[in-house]
C-alpha cells in the first residue's frame, strides 16, 4: 500500500497501491473493517483477503499520484487520518 483514505460518512476506503500506482474506491465498507485494516500487521494482505471482492469497487481516474489528494481536497483532509496512522500521501 503507497496510500489508505477513508470516508466514514460515505463507507468509502481509498487505497492506492506501491509500483503501479493504480487507485481503487471499495465502496460500503464500514468503519470496524477500516479500523481492523489499520491494525493489520500486512495491510496488503488484509485488502486481498477482507476487501477485494467483498465491496464495490471502481478504479480512480486521472494521475494516480494525485488521486488521494483530490479525495483530501474533496473531503477536508480525510487522508490525513491515515497519516496517523503512518501512511504518507
Amino acid at each position: 500500500m503507497d496510500a489508505i483514505g477513508y470516508d466514514p460518512e460515505g463507507g468509502r476506503l481509498y487505497v492506492r497501491f506501491i509500483g503501479s500506482g493504480h487507485a481503487y474506491v471499495y465502496r460500503g465498507v464500514p468503519d470496524a473493517v477500516y479500523q481492523s485494516l489499520m491494525g493489520a500487521e500486512s495491510k496488503g494482505r488484509f485488502v486481498n483477503e477482507r476487501i477485494k471482492g467483498a465491496y464495490e469497487t471502481r478504479p480512480l481516474r486521472g494521475r494516480p499520484e494525485n488521486s488521494l489528494r483530490e479525495f483530501s481536497r474533496r473531503r477536508g483532509g480525510a487522508d490525513r487520518q491515515a497519516t496517523r496512522h503512518g501512511f504518507v500521501t
